[in-house]
């Protein structure tokens, strides 16, 4: 195993040393120890002539990564070569690895010094169920050949779980190290849309800075579906490429082939230190990809897509950037063919931008910020942007939205009162240019505006009984808003009427806002970790009448409550939100979730968001002004019944249309000895005829294997 040192250690209950000590016997709880190398056994008997040491009974020999029980051993030191019989071998796999990740079982075990094992009649496993134990799953086999730090070779393996065989194969190979070229573990299941599925990767280390990932998906209902996956590391890029293609047979329900494919990729290339370059690409072929290949409801609600390209440099603080982005909208775009086109009415845009920022300067407690945010537009309408100079308290400067041009000077300077609290004043003049989202539509509209900040920052701490500490924070917030001037150039309409609808509150041309949040955060008794676990943020909005010659009769109101709870023990999580706009409720979502209390955890979601214009979620992202109201709920319970097995359902509803959308059964078992994992989900929702049914089983990993090539359509699958 090792080579002697110079120095050996030998106790035994008796000693018997022959031919004038070139051959000595031990006998009685034997212990031989050389460097690293350790002998226990009932009987050591060494020769000097052939420096062979042989061992019987009970033996246990180990180092630094390997430990061997076996009957006898025989072990030349010269030749360094081991002979065991009846043998049990242990072997640590890469640092830091749990000492039993590898073990070795065989009528007879040899192993060369150049670290190949050779066994015969036996059979390998990674399972470590303790000593004596029958390991979860194992392979056993007629030979194996075992080279350390790169692979196991069986011949005629046969795959057990405990004692009972499953399947045999006529030779494998297991890796033993990270990217390892060979097949990967093959899946298996079954969903309406698709059918019976089986999908088989090949992983193939290229060299050492790239690898691949080639995959066939094939369903019987759909056809073949070739996956390929490429990555590549260097010191200065890094990029992830993965693609498909499906000659889809059944994808429009009617036995009219379809060609079907998707791209996705993330690239990072830095040539030098002080310039980079990140780019995006995700596109699909059509919409009918997410919506068929997702796996749950919320993977199919997906709605676009979006590409990028990004190059930024940053040198001495100044940054200057050039972006262009496009963006594929899988909601307004027929169910099969191309989604892009050439104007901006079709599914497919995109925009440049460009943004400039030099570096910030302290200036009178706070710091100096000039940025530029300049955005085109590549279907003509005109370009647009911001522009902004200030004084703030951070470097953090808002950059406005694609068509809009802002020159926006402000000043914040904080006033700090000890250790109760700061307060903030502000105020800005800012310049707003608006440019049509249409090409046709000509006509550029504008305001200025004034605006005044007041944010006051109130806190206090009190030193609890046990030791430590409760902080109640507060912070009220005053906004003031006037625009005194509004402009239309080349439109009939008029713009001031605009500033004052609904769908365009929120530039009124006079508002007045109040807010106030509260914090209770808690450090217990020598924890370094603060646990916030209440937070309410109310805010309410008044867009007062405007001064104009059609006044509205009502005033334009909006605002929102927030809160969040987290009690430390209970593990009880709990988020809720609420928006309205002229005292009705626009919006509204909640979460909450509880336990574990003896093995079982709730949770709540409620979501609903009124007909208008959108507020943020992530159905919506590309609808101007959904025509429908989204109001949903739904939740889940898991149980823990053992630690070894758990279950959960989660099921979603549609509280709009009173119908069910989606239900979900997951069931989990890991083994005691995590040598393997099991989990079988199903899926049922309306208008399936059989539900989706996913069986995942992943055996114990002999090294962390490199990532293979999943079914990525652009984040929908």
């Amino acid at each position: 195993i090792s080579p002697p040192g110079e120095e050996i250690l030998l106790r035994a209950d008796r000693l018997i040393i022959e031919d004038e000590g070139e051959r000595w016997r031990a006998e009685g709880n034997v212990v031989f120890r050389a460097g690293e190398l350790t002998i226990r056994a009932d009987a050591i008997e060494y020769d000097n002539a052939t420096e062979t040491i042989e061992a019987r009974g009970s033996v246990l020999a180990s180092d630094r990564s390997r430990e061997l029980r076996a009957a006898s051993l025989r072990y030349p030191w010269r030749s360094k070569t081991i002979h065991i019989e009846s043998a049990e071998a242990a072997l640590r796999v890469g640092e830091g690895s749990p000492p039993y990740r590898l073990r070795l079982f065989g009528a007879r075990l040899s192993r060369e010094a150049d670290g190949l094992w050779r066994l015969e009649q036996g059979w390998f496993t990674p399972c470590d169920c303790g000593e004596g134990e029958t390991p979860s799953w194992s392979l056993s086999c007629r030979a194996a050949e075992l080279r350390e730090g790169d692979e196991v070779m069986l011949d005629r393996p046969v795959f057990r779980i405990r004692e009972t065989p499953v399947f045999a194969l006529p030779e494998a190979r297991v890796p033993l190290a990270r990217r390892k070229t060979g097949l990967l573990a093959p899946s298996l299941g079954y969903s309406d849309r698709l059918g019976a599925r089986y999908q088989q990767e090949f992983y193939w280390a290229i060299d050492d800075w790239s690898d691949a990932t080639v995959g066939l998906d094939a369903m019987h209902r759909r056809g073949v579906r070739p996956t390929l996956e490429y990555r590549h590391v260097t010191e200065r890029t890094f990029g992830v490429w993965r693609g498909f293609h499906l000659y889809d047979f059944r994808g429009d329900r009617d036995d009219t082939a379809t060609q079907r494919f998707g791209a996705d990729a993330d690239f990072a290339w830095k040539p030098f230190d002080w310039l980079r370059q990140k780019t995006r690409l995700d596109l699909l072929s059509d919409a009918r990809v997410v919506s068929d290949f997702g796996r749950d409801w919320r993977s199919r609600a997906r709605d676009f897509t979006e590409s990028r390209v990004q190059l930024q440099s940053d040198v001495a603080g100044f940054f200057a950037g050039v972006e262009a982005s496009a963006a594929q909208s899988l909601i307004a775009a027929p169910a099969d063919g191309w989604l892009w086109g050439d104007d901006r009415a079709t599914s497919f845009y995109a925009a440049p931008s460009l943004r400039l920022a030099l570096p910030s300067r302290p200036l009178l407690g706070g710091r100096l910020l000039i940025a530029a945010d300049l955005a085109f537009d590549l279907f003509g309408a005109p370009p647009g942007g911001t522009a902004a100079l200030g004084l703030a308290t951070d470097d953090r400067e808002p950059l406005s939205r694609l068509g809009r041009l802002a020159i926006a000077p402000r000043l914040a300077a904080p006033l700090v009162f000890g250790d109760y609290g700061s307060l903030t004043l502000g105020a800005a003049l800012t310049h707003y240019s608006f440019f049509p989202e249409r090409a046709e539509d000509r006509a550029a509209e504008g305001f200025v505006e004034l605006g005044a900040t007041a944010d006051t920052r109130l806190y206090r701490v009190f030193d609890l009984a046990g030791g430590g500490r409760l902080k109640h924070e507060i912070v009220p917030r005053l906004t003031w808003r006037y625009v005194p001037h509004a402009y239309t150039f080349g439109a009939e309409a008029s713009f001031e009427r605009q500033l004052t609808t609904p769908l365009d509150q929120r530039f009124a041309p006079h508002v007045a806002g109040v807010g106030v949040l509260q914090r209770l955060a808690l450090r217990q008794a020598g924890s370094a970790t603060i646990l916030r676990f209440l937070s309410l943020d109310l805010r309410q909005q008044a867009f007062i009448d405007d001064a104009s010659a059609e006044r509205l009769d009502a005033r334009l109101d909006e605002g929102a409550a927030e809160m969040a709870l987290a009690l430390p023990k209970a593990d009880w999580r709990g988020q809720i939100g609420v928006q309205w706009e002229d005292a009705a409720v626009g919006s509204a979502a909640s979460r909450l979730r509880l336990g574990p209390f003896r093995g079982v955890s709730l949770d709540h979601r409620y979501r609903y968001i009124a007909p208008g214009a959108p507020l943020g979620d992530w159905l919506l992202q590309q609808r101007d002004a959904p025509e429908e109201t989204l109001h949903q709920t739904g939740g889940g319970l898991a149980w823990t019944i053992v630690p070894a097995f758990s279950v959960r359902y989660d099921v979603d509803v549609s509280v709009a249309y009173r119908r069910l959308i989606e239900q979900m059964w997951r069931a989990e078992y890991r083994s005691p000895c995590r040598c393997w994992r099991a989990e079988l989900t199903v899926y049922h929702r309306p208008g399936l005829t059989a539900p989706d049914v996913y069986l995942n089983v992943d055996l114990a990993p002999l090294f962390d294997a490199p990532p293979a090539a999943e079914a990525s359509f652009g984040n929908g699958g």
